[in-house]
């Protein structure tokens, strides 16, 4: 709203100096005509206050051009209150304020000409300070008023200026008249008309549609901002393809589903299927079973991945998988449904909306595009240009901006528009004036013109001229309100239960909605579906509501969701969080956000799951202490678990998440979540190789167990400890953490905390590093059965992470010893998990033990190109760096290329926490003095001192197998 305030200059002055009758002629003859100029433009005299007016654009109607009508009005009082002469002979005088922005208008109050509407918001108080600060027969008007009015009126910036009431300096126009041209409007985005200029670009996807259909698979991107008419162009596409043989699939992204895993594709997969709500999960896995058998999909295990992903219950079981691996073969079965629906005819595959694409669907696309250079297929995407895909390098990729239309593009708009209208040149060139191009804002505009009853006034804003159109709806303008509480899309059923409306009367809402061309029918397999014809009409009806009311239809939808919907209430938990979070209901938002979130991890799509709960923390944070600190705790928990896989175990992100749990979980005198938070901030502190630190931490957590009386939590202490000893070279005390563990392990009991507690079995741990710790102390004897019994234990536990695990540090055991084919044959499975089963941690390190064990004879150069390709991947996260390099300098000096094995020797000493303390360590400096006797025999000083080193500390850790290494060079070095 628009909202002007007028003063009469000097009029306490004036009351001494006059007559009280003549004054109150006078102040009448200043009303009438104020008055009359507001009402000339349109405007609504909220009040008089003495000699004060207050008056209101925009109210009780909306109208596109307030601001305009209400300057117009101005210029129209100083003229007409100009002309009004007092009994001294000098002239009336006038000061104007206006501002334009949101406000709250409420009920009428008082009674006879004492009534008025009550109106709240910043604006009015602004209107009022400006007027106080005009000169006399000066009108000022707001910043916001000043951008709507564009070159429509010569202003002169007066300056940012100090008012009461308001924090910041507030600047201010001072409107000298009416300018003599108009200048360009800068649109509103809005988007959807007749395709006009885009033959260009029609061109393209035309071309790459042929080269599809030939076998060679394109992927298109169409980039452009709102209203642009990306949906108009892909819309042309498949028009022109309706007549050839071809098969179509849909993908329609939501903003209320960034953070929904795979959302497009699960809507696309219930329409491809055709389930219907009412479907028994026996009749729902029949339509799956199918879908698969027409894309003649026969594995197995799709079914129970399709049915996992769709939240249908199935009677046989899944094959045993871990989440990562599951969504993997997820990801590959999507994939390849839409890839053999081009068996028979070529696919369209059209994803709308991008921009609101969450990570798990971006990433099923990545895999799509590198899948379908040789298939049938055209993928064409949609989306606002921040959207940036890593597949646009890609050689059958192509990318498509839409730019804004040029002036006779705009002109055929709106004459297609208005073809039956008759609309004035002026009026034409007025609009094609202030669309600025962009194509819904030129259709927009001229449909409000054409609605206006003949009144060829031009539309000022977007904004403005949407809320117009929803005014002209009368009582359907209450069903928009609800339909956009719901969303862009919305289900007649939901609007219904929502609404509370006899049928008739929403049916004739929905009408007139129609009608209008405000919402239109969308087929949605066997749902009753509406969808609003812009992102924009939507926001400006849901805009329009109080926050009270908002709030109110919020709690309404959730409820609805909650009570009738339970299919969506399990299957989108996050939608719920949404409205329950609008409707101000923080603890049921909380509690679905949970839900979203374990939801997500346990598919997972760990980037969607930090999403949830990030938002579920924001909510709780907002709650009273006593029920928002113990929600915070299970969210950070939540969110450190998650970053530990997205950014990984030594992250930021995940030490700052376990940081603020501790002082929650102190704070609270929660044990258990203490314990898992300095979990946490343990292994932060183990992979980023901050070993002191790690140690402190690893001995914090066996005291807080010991007190807490926790079995299973003084056992996962000692877990710690032990490895953290094992990690720093302490052989002693790694050897007394894995005896506490396996005495305290019970398989039947502990076999979950795998899944609780850094992702692989205790017992498997302490087992195998039990192994690895006795061999370190010379004892081979003790070894052997400490690594069969690990192993045995992963197997038996079927878990392929602590699996992978073991194997990969029975291979170290191995190569500890000098074992190459044992090493080989341990590795080499371990690498093969970590593929199968999508474990990167322990693939890259396992090749690195694979590259030595192969280090001789014919297959010494492959295994240097194999170090040398994947040392990188080994040493760039972990706690054992130095392990992996020691292994690649021992390679390289055996390869002849002992300066290269110097470089990785010294950047592993250089990566030391605390000198002398680390796995592997005294290998490394026995291996810098091989390395520099064999680069210079003059080196003998510096390789003599190496060699002294590694014995010192082979001798201080209990290393006795590289003590003994050790004192061989130095005796050797002596002959």
């Amino acid at each position: 709203m628009t909202v002007m305030f007028a003063d009469m200059v000097g009029s306490t002055a004036l009351s001494a100096k006059f007559d009280p009758e003549l004054l109150g002629g006078l102040i009448r003859r200043y009303q009438d005509a104020v008055a009359g100029a507001i009402g000339r433009y349109g405007g609504f005299v909220a009040k008089f206050m003495g000699n004060g007016v207050l008056a209101y654009f925009g109210f009780p109607r909306a109208f596109e051009d307030a601001a305009e009508h209400a300057v117009h009005a101005a210029i129209g009082i100083l003229s007409e209150v100009g002309a009004i002469e007092m009994p001294d002979g000098t002239r009336v005088q006038v000061r104007i304020g206006i501002a334009t922005g949101l406000v709250v208008v409420g009920e009428i109050i008082g009674t006879g000409s004492a009534q008025e509407r009550t109106i709240v918001g910043e604006t009015p108080n602004l209107a009022a300070r400006l007027q106080a600060l005009a000169g006399a027969d000066c009108i000022l008007v707001s910043e916001s008023t000043q951008k709507l009015l564009g070159g429509l009126f010569e202003l002169t910036h007066t300056g940012e200026h100090e008012l009461k009431g308001f924090a910041r300096p507030v600047p201010a126009w001072r409107v000298c008249g009416e300018a003599s041209v108009e200048s360009r409007f800068a649109a509103i985005r809005a988007g959807g008309l007749p395709l006009i200029g885009r033959a260009h670009e029609m061109g393209l996807m035309r071309e790459r549609w042929h080269l599809a259909r030939q076998g060679e698979g394109q992927i298109l991107t169409v980039t452009g901002e709102a209203g642009i008419g990306k949906s108009r162009v892909i819309e042309a596409l498949q028009q022109e393809l309706a007549a050839e043989a071809h098969a179509r699939i849909n993908l329609q992204c939501s903003p209320y589903h960034s953070d929904s895993a795979l959302y497009p594709v699960i809507q696309y997969l219930n329409r491809a299927a055709g389930l219907a709500p009412a479907d028994p999960p026996d009749v729902r896995t029949e339509k799956l079973r199918a879908l698969l058998g027409a894309r003649h999909i026969a594995d197995p295990a799709a079914l129970p991945l399709l049915a996992e992903l769709l939240s249908i219950p199935l009677t046989e079981a899944a094959p045993a998988a871990s989440p990562a691996q599951r969504k993997a073969a997820t990801l590959a079965l999507i994939v390849e449904i839409m890839t053999r629906t081009s068996d028979s005819d070529p696919v369209l595959i059209v994803l709308e909306d991008a921009h609101w694409i969450d990570a798990t669907t971006l990433e099923m696309m990545t895999r799509l595009a590198d899948s379908i250079t040789r298939a049938r297929l055209l993928v064409v995407v949609s989306a606002r240009p921040d959207f940036t895909p890593s597949w646009l390098s890609r050689s059958h990729a192509t990318l498509i901006t839409l730019g804004r239309l040029g002036r006779p593009e705009c002109m055929q708009v709106v004459a297609s528009v208005a073809a039956a209208h008759g609309l004035a040149a002026d009026t034409i060139a007025s609009i094609i004036a202030k669309t600025d191009g962009v194509p819904l804002f030129v259709e927009e505009l001229t449909r409000s013109v054409m609605e206006s009853a003949g009144e060829d006034s031009v539309p000022a804003t977007l904004k403005d001229s949407l809320m117009a159109r929803l005014d002209r709806l009368g009582g359907a303008r209450e069903g928009a309100q609800i339909a956009a509480v719901i969303g862009r899309q919305f289900a007649f059923a939901l609007l219904e239960a929502v609404a509370g409306k006899e049928n008739d009367e929403l049916e004739d809402m929905l009408a007139k909605l129609v009608a209008a061309g405000i919402v239109f029918p969308e087929a949605r397999g066997f749902e009753r579906s509406f969808n609003f014809k812009h992102a924009l009409v939507r926001d400006a009806a849901y805009e329009s509501l109080l926050l009270m009311r908002s709030r109110e239809w919020h709690a309404r939808v959730g409820l609805a969701l909650e009570q009738r919907f339970g299919d969506i209430a399990a299957k989108e938990p996050e939608l719920l969080a949404y409205h329950f979070g609008k409707a101000g209901q923080l603890s049921l938002a909380c509690d679905y956000r949970m839900r979203a979130g374990n939801q997500a991890v346990s598919r997972s799509t760990y980037v969607e799951a930090i999403a949830h709960f990030t938002a579920g923390l924001k909510l709780a944070e907002t709650m009273p202490p006593q029920d928002g600190l113990r929600r915070q705790l299970e969210f950070w928990l939540k969110l450190g678990a998650a970053s530990v896989v997205t950014h990984g175990l030594q992250s930021v992100e995940a030490e700052t998440a376990y940081t603020k749990a501790g002082e929650i979980g102190e704070q609270l005198g929660d044990g258990p979540a203490s314990f898992q938070a300095k979990w946490g901030l343990w292994i932060n502190a183990n992979l980023r190789r901050k070993t002191a630190l790690a140690r402190d931490r690893a001995g914090e957590l066996v005291s807080l167990a010991q007190r807490s009386g926790d079995r299973e939590l003084l056992l996962e202490a000692y877990h710690c400890q032990l490895s953290t000893a094992y990690f720093r070279g302490d052989v002693g005390g790694a050897l007394e953490g894995c005896q506490h563990v396996i005495a305290l392990y019970d398989m039947m009991q502990h076999r979950h905390l795998a899944h609780a507690f850094g992702g692989h079995d205790p017992a498997v741990c302490a087992h195998i590093q039990c192994g690895n710790s006795w061999r370190l102390s010379g004892d081979e004897q003790q070894a052997r059965p400490h690594f069969s019994q690990g192993i045995a234990l992963a197997e038996m536990l079927d878990h392929p992470n602590s699996l992978a695990h073991g194997l990969h540090n029975v291979g170290i055991g191995y190569q500890l010893g000098g074992e190459r084919e044992a090493t080989y044959a341990a590795a080499h499975r371990a690498a093969a998990l970590a593929d199968k089963f999508g474990l990167p941690p322990w693939r890259a390190s396992s090749l690195i033990l694979v590259g030595w064990a192969t280090a001789s004879g014919a297959a010494a150069a492959d295994a240097v190109r194999l170090i040398d390709a994947e040392i990188a991947n080994a040493t760039a996260a972990g706690p054992l760096p130095q392990y992996y390099l020691g292994l690649a300098a021992e390679v390289l000096l055996a390869a002849g290329r002992p300066a290269d094995a110097l470089r990785h020797l010294d950047r592993a000493i250089a990566g030391i926490d605390e000198a002398g303390i680390g796995i592997y360590l005294p290998e490394i400096y026995r291996l810098r003095g091989a390395c520099l006797l064999a680069l210079d025999r003059g080196n003998k000083t510096e390789a003599r001192s190496a060699f002294a080193t590694a014995a010192g500390i082979a001798k201080r850790q209990g290393a006795v197998i590289f003590e003994r290494r050790a004192e061989a060079s130095l005796s050797e070095f002596a002959i």
